[in-house]
């Protein structure tokens, strides 16, 4: 009955509500909240158990050929490319003569090595890190490290074995307490490149901050999430890097009568143009 609906809604919807209710079905969110902490103490939190559980049952039906893609701990049978995404790596890969190693913060499991490695083929070096937290890095060195791919528990490490020139931050700022301390200790490292997407920006001065709650058929949680004064996320970068190229990634986040843009942007370092 279910399948039979979806091909209904398929049939009969036009074209652009069918995008439109695809980019908000998987969030919701209420608020806004006054301070993060107020935010956190009306949600379950990131450290859930259930949350690693998903993520890595789905990584595993990756690994093994029985799914091809997964974001949030859901599978798909079709890769969703981030093109842009794509256009930033092989900028670097180009720029480094076929070598590119990144370092994928908050980059959960894997999912974006997987979804981009069938783009970088025969490459004469590819190293992917993933900084994560510590039950992700621990499943992750357990069941999907590979020479290729490592985890690591926070940048300092990472760098300890490997030297990224590309930053990639995707759909993770937003669930961050102090985002722009983050953002401005990874600019004050000097990396050549640092991309964001999936971002969910306001035209505010300020943020705002609200709980995502996931729907049941995915995971029951919530935690906080925010939306980012675009305006204040630029100013990070504003003196060191040049935005190479930005982009409307495919989701909106709406609260009330306000509406976040997931976004997505490449800077590259203008010190070492």
């Amino acid at each position: 009955m279910q399948n039979t609906m979806k091909q209904l809604l398929k049939d009969w919807l036009p074209p652009v509500l069918i995008k439109w209710i695809c980019r908000i079905r998987h969030k919701s969110f209420v608020g806004p909240f006054e301070s993060w902490n107020d935010a956190q103490e009306q949600s379950l939190g990131y450290n859930s158990d259930i949350i690693l559980r998903k993520c890595k049952n789905a990584m595993l039906k990756i690994v093994s050929g029985e799914a091809v893609y997964e974001r949030d701990s859901v599978v798909f049978d079709k890769i969703q490319h981030s093109f842009p995404v794509l256009a930033g790596l092989l900028h670097a890969v180009n720029v480094h003569v076929g070598r590119v190693s990144v370092l994928d913060f908050g980059g959960s499991l894997g999912s974006s090595y997987y979804q981009c490695r069938s783009f970088l083929p025969g490459l004469k070096s590819l190293r992917w890190s993933i900084v994560e937290q510590p039950k992700f890095v621990e499943c992750g060195r357990e069941f999907f490290e590979t020479e290729q791919l490592k985890f690591y528990y926070d940048i300092d490490e990472c760098l300890n074995s490997e030297k990224p020139e590309l930053v990639l931050l995707s759909g993770v700022l937003e669930y961050i307490e102090r985002p722009y301390d983050l953002m401005k200790d990874i600019v004050a490292r000097n990396f050549q490149y640092i991309i964001l997407d999936r971002t969910p920006v306001v035209e505010l001065e300020s943020d705002i901050l609200t709980v995502q709650k996931v729907p049941k058929e995915i995971y029951e949680a919530s935690f906080p999430c925010r939306f980012i004064s675009e305006k204040q996320l630029l100013s990070c970068f504003a003196i060191q890097y040049e935005i190479l190229g930005e982009w409307e990634s495919f989701e909106t986040c709406v609260l009330g009568r306000i509406r976040a843009q997931s976004k997505g942007y490449i800077f590259k370092n203008v010190s070492m143009s």
